[in-house]
């Protein structure tokens, strides 16, 4: 406990007073088109986002950058602007709830979720036969949200090069939302990259889209928006270093205090912020209330016996005097389980 006492005050002593209220104004979620993306100033705010973007790839040069009020609403702009009677949608069992819902306006006759490309393009294209689609447009997450685990890049490669040999038109979108600005991923294999401003800055709930210059995009270019946005991300990520020591804390401590074999670790976890644990962790609904109010989730693995803690590193660093709080609970929440020491 001594060493996240700790850090928080290494947070207090890292911004001045004029830095935390520019990091705690609440603000507004409205996005409206204020300025042309081909504007010059607008271009220089494309730039300085991309190079948060770890190996991204990207540049102001053959990218743009769009945002609405929040993921959600792009990817239900994206799922309309698609949901033609020619086009089949394939996505994952791992999606966002906001995708699941998205879907539901697509006929399952023109859907198909799978976890694995591998050998599959010639079903995906029997699929496709069967509904009479010409298209396919693929929605996948980037990173599980209830298993904490990375789409393979490996996988995505592996699906552009099949369905090109079978000439299939298709147009690729990774929802990002957790590993934009975390995990190195080469953003140029895909036709559009989806994340969320609220995954750096706490209070910001801005959906970001990302798509090639020459492409129809979703979303609107807000100059204030996203100047806001990434002047609040540059105080927050030219330390991103207090985030993953945060994550190195929390770990040691809950080493300290749990059982033996209750947590498992990854690089993915380390990067994003969880918490894994090798066991299914029992939460009520005032358990999970609670732990919202302040910056962390807890996500069980339907299809696994595990758990994790969804962390909002960078909203410590905007609140620290949360931090205690919350771990507090966590602390009750597994002695509630029976796991501790």
């Amino acid at each position: 406990m001594d060493k996240i006492k700790a850090w928080i005050q290494s947070i207090k002593d890292l911004f001045n007073g004029d830095e935390f209220e520019i990091l705690t104004t609440p603000n507004s979620s409205d996005v409206n088109e204020t300025i042309s993306i081909s504007h010059p100033d607008y271009t220089k705010l494309i730039d300085r986002i991309i190079a948060h973007m770890p190996e991204s790839k990207l540049t102001a040069a053959t990218h743009k950058i769009t945002v609405s009020d929040s993921c959600t609403s792009l990817i239900n702009e994206l799922v309309i602007k698609h949901n033609k009677g020619k086009t089949f949608f394939l996505t994952s069992s791992k999606e966002h709830d906001s995708v699941k819902e998205a879907m539901l306006k697509v006929p399952d006759t023109r859907k198909l979720q799978l976890d694995d490309f591998t050998g599959q393009v010639d079903f995906i294209k029997s699929k496709m036969d069967e509904a009479g689609c010409e298209n396919l447009c693929i929605i996948y997450i980037a990173t599980g949200i209830s298993d904490g685990a990375a789409f393979p890049q490996k996988q995505f490669i592996y699906l552009k090069e099949e369905l090109g040999k079978r000439n299939i038109p298709y147009y690729l979108i990774i929802d990002d939302c957790r590993g934009m600005f975390w995990m190195p991923r080469d953003y140029t294999i895909f036709d559009c990259i989806l994340g969320t401003a609220h995954n750096i800055v706490k209070g910001y709930g801005m959906g970001i889209c990302v798509t090639r210059k020459n492409e129809k995009y979703a979303g609107k270019a807000n100059y204030e928006g996203l100047a806001n946005f990434i002047f609040m991300a540059d105080l927050l990520l030219k330390n991103r270093g207090k985030v993953y020591e945060l994550h190195d804390i929390l770990k040691e401590y809950l080493d300290s205090i749990l059982k033996p074999g209750i947590m498992t670790y990854n690089i993915i976890s380390r990067r994003q912020g969880q918490l894994l644990f090798d066991r299914k962790l029992a939460a009520s609904d005032q358990d999970n209330e609670r732990l919202e109010e302040g910056f962390m989730k807890i996500r069980t693995n339907p299809n696994g016996p595990n758990s994790i803690i969804l962390i909002r590193c960078t909203a410590y660093m905007q609140y620290p005097d949360r931090l205690l709080t919350d771990v507090r609970l966590i602390y009750k929440l597994f002695n509630k389980n029976g796991l501790l020491k």
